[in-house]
């Protein structure tokens, strides 16, 4: 019998498509055939550890109350995508340090006291300059994270700003009484930054700048025997143990702000949800510093017989009076720097009404004592 090639070939062709149809019914029969692939399904994501240095010690309530907090929020604010790493007491950076640590990358966030490094930030040096009443640390740290936000000082473009916060006005803590200007005369008195040199000297006394932490040896020694600083020192540092016999009421005299930032190349890497979360600013920091005084003050009267001193309005005046030229030199020195300085005074002073109204209670930290 003859056969062509064609219908030999017809003839294989169907065989082989018969074979697969049968092939496929018993597949989709089959009871254990694997589920398709969801390709839906989210990939997990890789949680990032962000550094942070802070010059407070393990024991600061910042390292063991506000960072807790801050990483649950973050955790959930970013679906886990962020979380800080804190390094206490300048074990990455000293505190004088931390904002060139974040810039050169030694660390990806640090929190900075600005007035550590005189002529580095001369916008954000304003708030502290001496003459501005700022009632309590709510008032002040407000009002400098809205300045930063208003102003946008060139001075802190090699960062990314986050967000701001203070310990709130100071006093002067000292071993003897300060009731006038008289009392002040040759006082060794201990501060943290140049405008209260400044203004220090031009009141008659004799300032030691120097960094916070060094304090407590400085007055054990008797190299100075007061300090002009926010009543959380007392016990942060230990500071009731060698001063605060007596606590002269100063909310004209000192001030403080305090930034967290973040290194740019650090925060280009990061998602919008996760930038998003980092400005926003921890709950119970703004009030953190407020507490710290309250408790700080509570223990040191505890410890020893505590006087506080009120100056009469006349007094007041007398001393605003005297250190108002450490205000003109500090704006006439952002002019010749090139920065509108009625620009940055009229704004600051806006915002110290705008927040001391929002936030009136003076010095409440002392009223107990």
């Amino acid at each position: 019998m003859y056969f062509s090639k064609t219908n030999s070939k017809f003839k294989v062709l169907s065989v082989l498509l018969i074979l697969v149809l049968v092939i496929g019914v018993f597949a989709g029969c089959g009871g254990g055939a694997a589920a398709p692939e969801t390709p839906d399904e989210e990939t997990p994501v890789e949680t990032i550890e962000l550094s942070l240095s802070t010059m407070w010690g393990a024991n600061h309530k910042f390292v063991t109350t506000i960072v807790p907090q801050w990483n649950e929020y973050l955790m959930e604010a970013t679906d886990g995508e962020i979380q800080i790493t804190v390094y206490p007491g300048g074990t990455l950076t000293p505190a004088g340090e931390a904002y060139e640590g974040v810039v050169q990358g030694i660390s990806d966030m640090a929190v900075v006291s600005y007035a550590l490094t005189r002529g580095r930030f001369p916008v954000i040096e304003t708030l502290q300059v001496p003459g501005i009443q700022w009632n309590n640390a709510m008032a002040s740290g407000s009002a400098f994270d809205e300045a930063m936000r208003i102003l946008q000082p060139e001075e802190h473009a090699d960062t990314q700003f986050l967000f701001g916060f203070s310990p709130g006005p100071g006093e002067i803590q000292s071993q003897k009484p300060i009731r006038t200007m008289d009392d002040l005369k040759g006082l060794s008195i201990l501060v943290n930054s140049g405008v209260a040199v400044d203004a220090m000297t031009l009141l008659g006394a004799s300032p030691v700048m120097m960094p916070t932490p060094d304090w407590y040896e400085a007055l054990q020694r008797g190299v100075a025997n007061a300090g002009l600083i926010s009543g959380e020192v007392l016990e942060g540092y230990r500071h009731f143990e060698v001063n605060g016999n007596y606590v002269t009421a100063t909310p004209f005299m000192y001030n403080m702000s305090f930034g967290v930032m973040i290194n740019h190349d650090t925060w280009s890497k990061l998602s919008p949800k996760a930038q998003e979360a980092l400005q926003v600013r921890p709950d119970g920091l703004l009030e953190l510093f407020n507490e710290l005084n309250v408790s700080a003050y509570a223990l040191n009267k505890t410890n020893k017989d505590v006087e506080v001193i009120y100056m009469t309005e006349d007094e007041i005046a007398k001393w605003k009076e005297v250190i108002a030229p450490v205000m003109d030199k500090h704006l006439a020195s952002l002019e010749e720097k090139g920065i509108d300085s009625e620009k940055v005074y009229e704004t600051i002073q806006q915002l110290a009404e705008k927040w001391n109204a929002e936030f009136p209670d003076v010095n409440p930290y002392l009223k107990d004592l």
